[in-house]
């Protein structure tokens, strides 16, 4: 028999999930977490109001929750939960993708910045996750567990990054003249960047992008049930083999010129048909 995941947060969450369900027309479908900030997120949607999310549970949820509308479809709109650099507790990821389970979502896009290798993608430009490498050091689902409960322990992460959302993504980005290159990319802790012998690690592991976020997120969301998909703002190329400084502001300037582009394809996922998965 396959353990199953029982936490104290439980209580916590069954509780939020009531009070916030009891706000919501209806269940949206999906949930839009961009770690690269919501603010052109929000400027594009309709009839935005907060959830009390942090209010109803203090200590595991922390950030800002929107509903919203996108011609007609409802939609959660997030701040990440804390990556592992920045003071991310393994229990808020784990409460933060079962809340958006709970109040309905089942489909989930997250984006995240990285660095690509030289020859690979240029900065400026978005990758779709394939795949990933947690080189975080970070597991969510290593909370404390018995063999009760609805969450299992061993979640299948096979098809992580969901093939028909990664499908239908590029084809939306085909329509819109853009290329969508699919990577598996490595998720390292952060909050130093990576020295030119750990980026030849990553590089010789398989990936072709380093990212300081991304693993643990997608770990506990698939545990919580959600298909996700996930695109990587490239803001920089790395050359391990002949290293040179980050150039900081070009890498802010690489963030913003992305900025519209993952807004757009967000909301084509969105506006999108669907035709569920058996």
């Amino acid at each position: 028999m396959i353990q199953k995941y029982t936490f104290p947060i439980d209580t916590a969450l069954t509780r939020t999930a009531s009070e916030l369900r009891a706000l919501l027309p209806a269940p949206p479908s999906w949930a839009l977490v961009p770690g690269t900030g919501t603010e052109d997120f929000l400027q594009a949607m309709e009839d935005v109001r907060p959830l009390p999310a942090e209010e109803s549970a203090p200590g595991f949820f922390r950030g800002d929750l929107f509903l919203g509308e996108r011609k007609g479809s409802l939609v959660l709109l997030a701040d990440p939960p804390g990556a592992p650099w920045n003071g991310g507790r393994p229990e808020e990821a784990l409460f933060f993708f079962r809340l958006l389970s709970l109040l309905g979502a089942d489909k989930l896009f997250l984006s995240t910045a990285g660095a690509s290798f030289t020859g690979h993608i240029p900065p400026g430009e978005l990758a779709l996750a394939a795949d990933h490498l947690n080189f975080t050091g970070s597991h969510p689902l290593r909370y404390p567990a018995s063999q009760e409960g609805a969450w299992p322990l061993f979640p299948d992460m096979t098809a992580a990054y969901r093939p028909d959302l990664r499908a239908k993504a590029r084809s939306l980005a085909r329509a819109r003249g853009r290329s969508l290159p699919e990577v598996t990319y490595a998720g390292v802790p952060g909050p130093s960047l990576p020295t030119p012998a750990e980026f030849r690690f990553f590089r010789n592991s398989g990936a072709q992008v380093v990212s300081m976020s991304g693993p643990p997120w997608v770990e506990a969301a698939v545990q919580a049930g959600l298909g996700v998909v996930l695109l990587l703002a490239v803001t920089q190329e790395v050359d391990p083999d002949q290293p040179a400084p980050i150039d900081l502001e070009a890498v802010l300037a690489a963030a913003e010129s992305l900025s519209m582009p993952l807004v757009e394809t967000a909301f084509d996922l969105v506006e999108s048909p669907w035709e569920e998965e058996e």
